[in-house]
């Protein structure tokens, strides 16, 4: 399909970070940076990386959308050169946390927890290629806070991908060698919550592009990670696990 005169009506959604981001009132295009293009803050990407993202984003989408409930973007069109999603009309959670009454947030994080209740059910469609990893081609994690690690996976047990936690993300591994992996988002930041417009409910999840199965998604969001650990404790709103059970082996 020619999105021509789409993208001539379309407006930036967020500052160039990997790839270009805009948006029409139906669509969202997103356009990876080419080698040597430069982001909003001036730095360079690699395209490959970009690739791999896109391509988790749009398996992991469709790979919740086909076993749970959760309200996720149609994926329009996928391509090496632009990625095309369904626009969601609401507001990022992010962007009216202060507005929300107590009672409204109590009952969005109940929400939430039951989807991600759900996505600990999502079954491994690569179970006979790793334990820990993500959808991708080369199903290597694609979160992690020191992306020079030279093995970032994929991982054929928990003991294995325990081992390598600490390089990977800067943290102790507190979880069990028994925890079984789970399918987790792994970038439960509040803008990537979309509410209706009357900011009681969840209209959608969207930005899946780390997504992937492991066994830690606690210790991955509200840890000791610490470029994430304000954001995720202010306002209490690192509890979203707080009172679901992950399943062990």
């Amino acid at each position: 399909m020619d999105w021509s005169k789409e993208l001539e009506h379309s407006h930036e959604l967020q500052p160039t970070h990997r790839r270009k981001v805009l948006a029409t009132d139906k669509y969202v295009f997103k356009i990876p940076l080419k080698r040597g293009e430069r982001d909003h803050f001036g730095g360079e990407h690699d395209p490959e990386f970009a690739r791999f993202t896109d391509q988790n984003l749009c398996r992991a989408t469709e790979l919740v959308r086909r076993h749970t409930t959760i309200p996720v973007p149609k994926i329009v069109q996928y391509s090496d050169d632009m990625t095309v999603l369904e626009f969601f009309q609401g507001k990022d959670l992010e962007s009216v946390y202060d507005q929300i009454s107590p009672r409204k947030l109590a009952g969005i994080k109940l929400e939430l927890k039951e989807y991600i209740r759900q996505l600990w059910t999502v079954p491994n469609p690569y179970s006979d290629r790793f334990a820990v990893g993500t959808l991708c081609d080369t199903h290597e994690i694609l979160f992690t806070v020191d992306k020079s690690y030279p093995y970032r996976g994929p991982f054929r047990t928990t003991e294995e991908y325990r081992s390598h936690v600490p390089a990977l993300f800067g943290r102790t591994a507190q979880f069990p060698v028994d925890t079984k992996p789970v399918f987790d988002h792994m970038d439960w930041y509040q803008s990537n919550i979309i509410l209706h417009p009357n900011l009681d409910k969840i209209a959608a999840i969207i930005d899946w592009e780390y997504a992937g199965f492991i066994p830690d998604p606690r210790d991955m969001h509200i840890g000791d990670l610490q470029t994430a650990t304000e954001a995720w404790i202010k306002d209490g709103w690192g509890n979203i696990f707080d009172g679901l059970e992950q399943p062990v082996y």
